[in-house]
């Protein structure tokens, strides 16, 4: 092996990936699918306040309703529905400040 003018070689390179990458502080499942549901959480707090209803996209949607299938993974809403949406915003937020209180 030469090294080629200007740049060194690199020292006791590996063919693949042999240690963990994995932090030992990584977050848990639940941690992360709170912290999705804290993500969008102000959409909840607006529509507590005043009873409306906006921003809250399908993408939006779909990751609020992922994060609660952690929990409850059969839930199913009729997204074509605006009082199904308006009630699965209060099933998954409830559902959210009583997780939160657990923690408290």
């Amino acid at each position: 092996m030469t090294k080629k003018k200007g740049k060194p070689m690199a020292k006791n390179s590996m063919d693949g990936q042999v240690e963990n990458s994995i932090s030992s502080t990584s977050i848990s499942e639940d941690e992360k699918y709170l912290s999705v549901l804290s993500k969008h959480k102000h959409i909840w707090d607006l529509y507590d306040l005043t009873g409306e209803i906006v921003n809250f996209h399908v993408h939006i949607r779909g990751e609020v309703v992922e994060a609660y299938r952690h929990w409850h993974p059969h839930y199913r809403y009729n997204d074509g529905c605006s009082a199904c949406i308006a009630e699965m915003l209060n099933i998954v937020y409830r559902f959210y400040n009583n997780k939160m209180n657990e923690y408290k």
